[in-house]
């Protein structure tokens, strides 16, 4: 299904599955619906691989990571806590180093991230 739509689309459709899934998780089931469709563009801190992997920031020495593309196969969420940097403890069990070699990637676990959404400051 996603080879039908740009990378864009496909960006965006990612990025508001992402935003709701966050959102929907803090809001219990009597807030109603989170909101309109998200640009990936607006997303602070994103940042994707090659393999459609993603790693997103969502709270202080916190970060989701998004093993495989969840829009053509199966994927999964972990979560990572920042013990020391640049060292991460992934709930799967698993200790990652982070870097930043530029101003617009990551270094997650040996894969290389480009940013997708813009830092909001």
């Amino acid at each position: 299904m996603a080879s039908y739509y740009s990378p864009t689309v496909v960006a965006d459709y990612s990025a508001s599955m992402a935003h709701y899934r966050t959102s929907l998780s803090a809001h219990s089931r009597n807030d109603g619906f989170v909101g309109d469709f998200v640009s990936s563009l607006r997303i602070p801190w994103t940042w994707r691989s090659d393999d459609g992997s993603t790693v997103r920031r969502v709270g202080n020495s916190l970060f989701l990571l998004t093993e495989g593309d969840c829009l053509s196969r199966m994927c999964r969420e972990i979560s990572c806590r920042q013990t020391e940097w640049p060292v991460f403890d992934c709930r799967d069990g698993h200790k990652r180093k982070m870097a930043a070699p530029g101003l617009l990637g990551i270094s997650f676990g040996g894969i290389n991230y480009s940013q997708i959404g813009s830092p909001q400051f």
